[in-house]
């Protein structure tokens, strides 16, 4: 016999899990803990959280970040809020330069003359730059000069 899922709405979800982790400051709660408190499964939880990320966040202005020491979080402390978006930029960061360093540019040298993955080589540069520049302002010290790792069409 299988069990079956109740259907609840995303919102509901979103407004459980809201009250959960609003319950638990300053602290957080991992997913598990979440479907716990919230007597919903991890599924129904991960769409509370995206119900959360897409409209209640903003809409209440409470930044909600994840981070594996506290789980899921509505802190109210803007150093977690930066850590959090340093880590989710660094990680953009890594995605970005392993797409160009496996797939791009080795598309670019199979193929020199598409002239569409070249653009694409610009504006992916381009993202890794900003994304550089975010990163490297978050930090007071200065950093020592590092290999680029930008990807580039080679002629």
């Amino acid at each position: 016999m299988t069990m079956a899922t109740i259907s609840i709405p995303r919102h509901i979800k979103g407004e459980r899990v809201w009250n959960a982790l609003m319950q638990a400051r300053p602290g957080g709660l991992s997913t598990s803990e979440l479907a716990t408190v919230c007597d919903l499964s991890q599924s129904q939880v991960r769409a509370g959280l995206t119900e959360i990320r897409e409209e209640r966040a903003q809409a209440e202005r409470t930044p909600l970040t994840w981070s594996r020491r506290t789980g899921h979080q509505l802190s109210e402390h803007p150093e977690v809020w930066r850590e959090f978006e340093l880590s989710v930029v660094h990680s953009i960061l890594t995605r970005v330069i392993r797409l160009l360093k496996a797939t791009v540019v080795p598309h670019s040298e199979l193929v020199p003359d598409d002239t569409k993955i070249a653009k694409v080589i610009a504006q992916l540069n381009a993202a890794v730059a900003s994304l550089e520049m975010i990163t490297d302002m978050s930090t007071t010290e200065p950093k020592p000069t590092r290999r680029r790792r930008k990807a580039e069409v080679r002629s």
